[in-house]
């Protein structure tokens, strides 16, 4: 593996983190949100494919949420069921950390898995497959020092996005109520 190359591309993918921080100017729809997440992540260096897994409200189970590219869903969820059988996601969500592991019948091809943590606990886990791994230099050291300030942003983000829905969900109700009652009370006068 080339160093210099290395280094070209995590100074790359910092400055993508970079703008996807200086962009952040409002609570998007968590479809966005996750759009926008998945587009950085996809730039981590040497990365070939990139999936979301989320956790089902309510429900230990994951389920597939996004991937770049998106037309290979059906081998993103087999490769995380396979990474969940052989025990690589337990170990991630066990630690809270970035995990590299090699892909499971692969000499050189390796998965990174980054833990999506938000105040209320592990809402998901980022699968970055990664053409080849070399070990661990400081280019790659770096590279996961800054994915895992991006999994914290991202994580934020969609736990804000999700409390957004909800409390315009609740207002929405509450309005309802409001105008109701209202009615109600017209009509007794």
């Amino acid at each position: 593996m080339n160093l210099s190359n290395t280094n070209s591309d995590t100074e790359y993918y910092f400055e993508q983190i970079e703008k996807y921080v200086a962009s952040k100017e409002y609570i998007g729809r968590i479809s966005e949100v996750i759009q926008q997440g998945m587009q950085i992540f996809a730039k981590y260096p040497n990365a070939k494919a990139v999936s979301l897994f989320t956790l089902k409200e309510n429900s230990p189970e994951f389920e597939f949420r996004a991937a770049r590219p998106s037309s290979q869903k059906e081998e993103h969820i087999l490769l995380f069921d396979k990474l969940t059988e052989i025990g690589i996601v337990g170990t991630a969500l066990g630690t809270g950390e970035i995990t590299i592991d090699y892909i499971p019948d692969s000499k050189s091809e390796a998965v990174v898995l980054v833990p999506l943590i938000a105040s209320w606990g592990v809402i998901g886990l980022i699968v970055i497959e990664i053409e080849t791994y070399a070990g661990f230099d400081n280019a790659s050291n770096l590279a996961n020092r800054l994915t895992a300030m991006l999994a914290g942003l991202f994580a934020g983000s969609i736990e804000n996005s999700t409390l957004f829905k909800n409390l315009n969900t609740a207002k929405t109700v509450l309005e309802q109520k409001i105008a109701s009652r209202t009615m109600d009370l017209t009509q007794s006068r």
